[in-house]
């Protein structure tokens, strides 16, 4: 959030009341998108084939010293590979355009499992390279009503960044998850997810089987967890202050659980890889205290 709209919400919440805001643009919310949107790539090999293919994905950086978030599922066919060849097989980044330098990466953390999680399918990512990195407005927030705007942005086939326009079609989708009418393409699997007011709220997981163009998100709340150990906080969205150390965190910091927790198989397409491929994850959705 930029520095203006943040002031602006904390003067109105202290006196107890505040206003509505005024949706971004398009291009407004472009521009802020674009220098912390990254391209993510790397060469695996297919177990049974053998053959040898270049994945694409994206992500966007959530911390100046270049932490990168992602869907996990992008980078699950570099893990699937020998160490050997993860090895010999970097993953390589690119900030805001394909035409920028290539970065190598490292994966940190990530959270594939049904059991932790609730099977947030989120994988972070740290650039090797000792930089000050732009970031992504990013924060939680809890629900979005059916019909809200939404921007997802990425890197469809590995092309140049690009946007898809939607809007959320059930703010309480299987697995704790989104549902959306938006048309996400191969590419843009990891990618940010914007509100109108410019705020990265989820993260582009994927597509249900033969529905066009209905298409999940995760919550960018199930982030927390993978986040906080890196010094990284991701907060609530009616509260614009910055994000703040792991040392700074008061001891009653809320993580989610999955406490009488109900799973479900779900069918998704994954975007990573070309052509898209089908597959199935058993998710759980919080319970019911």
């Amino acid at each position: 959030m930029n520095a203006f709209l943040a002031a602006s919400v904390t003067f109105w919440a202290l006196i107890g009341h505040i206003p509505q805001v005024a949706a971004l643009t398009l291009a407004e919310i472009g521009e802020e998108a674009r220098p912390s949107t990254v391209h993510i790539s790397y060469d695996a090999t297919d177990p049974e084939t053998g053959a040898v293919s270049v994945v694409n994905g994206s992500g966007f950086v959530v911390s100046s010293s270049g932490y990168v978030m992602t869907a996990y599922h992008v980078l699950e066919p570099w893990m699937a590979q020998p160490e050997a060849q993860r090895l010999q097989r970097s993953i390589m980044v690119r900030l805001g355009s394909i035409h920028n330098e290539s970065l190598t990466a490292e994966l940190v953390e990530y959270n594939a499992s049904a059991t932790v999680g609730g099977g947030a399918d989120l994988a972070v990512l740290r650039i090797r390279r000792s930089a000050t990195y732009a970031t992504a407005d990013f924060c939680y927030i809890e629900n979005r009503p059916i019909g809200s705007r939404i921007f997802a942005f990425g890197f469809p086939a590995g092309q140049e960044l690009n946007y898809a326009e939607g809007a959320i079609a059930n703010p309480d989708g299987v697995g704790d998850r989104w549902t959306a009418n938006i048309n996400f393409d191969y590419g843009m699997s990891g990618g940010p997810v914007y509100d109108d007011l410019g705020r990265v709220i989820g993260v582009v997981k994927g597509g249900m089987k033969g529905v066009q163009p209905v298409r999940y998100i995760t919550r960018l709340l199930r982030a927390r967890s993978l986040l906080i150990d890196y010094g990284i906080d991701v907060e609530r969205c009616d509260n614009p202050s910055p994000a703040t150390s792991k040392s700074a965190q008061s001891s009653n910091s809320v993580i989610p659980t999955l406490n009488n927790s109900e799973c479900n198989k779900i069918g998704f397409t994954d975007y990573s890889t070309f052509p898209p491929t089908f597959k199935t994850e058993v998710v759980c959705s919080e319970g019911k205290p």
